[in-house]
């Protein structure tokens, strides 16, 4: 269960380049294209028929829906759909990695779309997401990796840190989601000016500026590749 976040743009999707997606299940949150080439021919969301009830006629009519059974891509915003699809794959022994693209996009179309926003509204918002994370938690024969967008808070003391993106202090100070995870990983983009180019690094530990961690001596180095495919055999190699 690993939590990687950062700013738009900075590498957080572009990891899943070198993941096997015959083994990997993609759930996409953010509804949009993958930034590989490629991708569409190995990332399927698959269809099939079937019986429901109309709600006004009553009449028995065929519905087109997804087969989570056969799909490795997902789009969803909804954490019910979310929920209902990572409980789905947990039973699908091919399918050893899945990677949640963004949990922000889902908690964001939660209040954008939900007509009444108050104390009960961020209660359950609450309740949904420490529900998903909660269920990943327990699924200890896949490998999850939930991907997040960065925004700046205040700690404790009132110091400007580098924190997930997320709506209303309970998710922050109850839930407080990076406590749920053993790795995080941050983002970092390091600009070469002679050759014009972006160098993209994921940083293992923090220096009090994030939130992210991982497991004394897991990672070699403090910047390691942006590549969930290294990141995943790093930590095979560590808990063997």
């Amino acid at each position: 269960m690993i939590l990687v976040y950062g700013p738009s743009g900075s590498g957080k999707s572009r990891a899943m380049i070198n993941l096997d997606p015959k083994s990997t299940g993609i759930i996409c949150s953010d509804a949009k294209e993958l930034p590989f080439k490629g991708w569409k021919k190995n990332y399927i969301t698959e269809y099939e028929m079937v019986n429901t009830v109309d709600a006004k006629s009553g009449q028995m009519i065929k519905t087109r829906k997804i087969a989570l059974s056969k799909s490795n891509y997902i789009q969803t915003k909804k954490p019910v759909s979310i929920l209902k699809t990572l409980k789905e794959w947990n039973e699908r022994p091919e399918i050893k990695t899945i990677v949640w693209d963004t949990m922000t996009h889902a908690i964001m179309y939660r209040f954008m779309t939900d007509p009444k926003v108050d104390w009960d509204f961020y209660k359950l918002l609450a309740r949904e997401i420490y529900d998903i994370l909660n269920y990943i938690q327990k699924m200890t024969t896949k490998d999850v990796i939930v991907i997040g967008h960065a925004d700046v808070k205040l700690d404790a003391s009132g110091t400007k840190i580098d924190a997930v993106r997320t709506i209303g202090k309970l998710l922050d100070e109850k839930v407080e989601i990076p406590s749920m995870f053993t790795i995080v990983l941050t983002t970092s983009i390091t600009r070469d000016p002679e050759q014009k180019t972006n160098s993209y690094q994921f940083v293992t530990q923090s220096d009090g500026s994030s939130f992210g961690k991982s497991p004394e001596g897991m990672f070699e180095e403090l910047n390691i590749p942006n590549d969930y495919n290294y990141v995943l055999q790093k930590i095979h190699e560590y808990y063997g």
